[in-house]
């Protein structure tokens, strides 16, 4: 029998269970994969393009125009630039403290790990405006300041520095690392900047980034406690779209993707 021949019969035999999984597998994986991204890309992109029309209301888009964008810079500009300094303060302040705690908290028989690790979870589950009213009470007098804002948005973000750090450094075997570098002479000060915090940059570039992201587009509790003198982008944002000033509301969604893409950019590169 030629070799053509038999591979005709092989493939008219009814084929295995699991080839045709295998199969239909292949045929749905793209569309499993690539749905989440769209369902975030497409509002995305419809933003955008609603930003640089003329009218947006119940009939639809028409017209193309800057008009959006020449209406919200005199105001957003000055609230953009005051959640970019907010958010780089509190990255930077979190990142400070962040790192060590994370450290501390992943070394065994630490006193009070359970507990700090109870406190580090509750601003995940806590509403944000919940931590807002406490520190409205508990600080009346830094009401309306930025004072208030930076307490507030550290303490939304720190867990996201202290959890990626530490879970980095329970996958790394410390003791073997640092009985090494003991033997050839190391402080504890050394090996911590030169054998710890090396091997945890990816993470801190992860905690770093997602601090500053979280910072800089909280919107919920920044509402509650920003002021006249003291507005983040996001509060402007979340007031347009409230007064219906739809297209307004779309351009501040676009100054956000040009400040926060690169950042988010420069984590997915250094992650590969």
């Amino acid at each position: 029998m030629s070799v053509q021949s038999t591979e005709m019969l092989r493939r008219a035999r009814p084929q295995p269970l699991a080839a045709r999984i295998e199969r239909l597998w292949r045929g749905v994986e793209p569309g499993i994969v690539w749905a989440p991204a769209a369902l975030l890309v497409v509002p995305l992109a419809f933003l955008a393009v609603g930003s640089f029309t003329a009218r947006w209301d119940s009939r639809g888009l028409s017209g193309l125009s800057l008009d959006a964008y020449a209406e919200i810079w005199p105001v957003a500009n000055g609230q953009i630039l005051f959640s970019l300094m907010l958010a780089l303060a509190v990255s930077a302040i979190n990142l400070v403290l962040g790192v060590s705690l994370g450290v501390y908290l992943a070394q065994d028989h630490k006193r009070g790990q359970t507990v700090i690790k109870a406190v580090m979870a509750m601003p995940l589950v806590l509403p944000p405006i919940i931590v807002a009213m406490g520190l409205v009470l508990a600080y009346p007098h830094l009401i309306g300041s930025w004072t208030i804002l930076l307490l507030a948005h550290l303490v939304w973000t720190f867990p996201f520095v202290v959890w990626p750090v530490m879970t980095a450094m329970l996958s790394l075997d410390m003791p073997t690392l640092g009985a090494a570098a003991r033997t050839l002479g190391a402080s504890d000060w050394m090996i911590f900047t030169r054998v710890t915090l090396p091997n945890l940059r990816n993470s801190i570039l992860l905690a770093w980034s997602m601090t500053f992201i979280m910072s800089f587009a909280e919107i919920n509790g920044s509402l509650f406690l920003s002021s006249a003198r003291s507005h983040p982008a996001g509060v402007g944002l979340l007031e347009s779209f409230l007064n219906l000033e739809i297209r307004v509301a779309a351009a501040y969604t676009v100054l956000f993707l040009i400040v926060l893409l690169p950042v988010l950019a420069l984590t997915v590169r250094r992650a590969e």
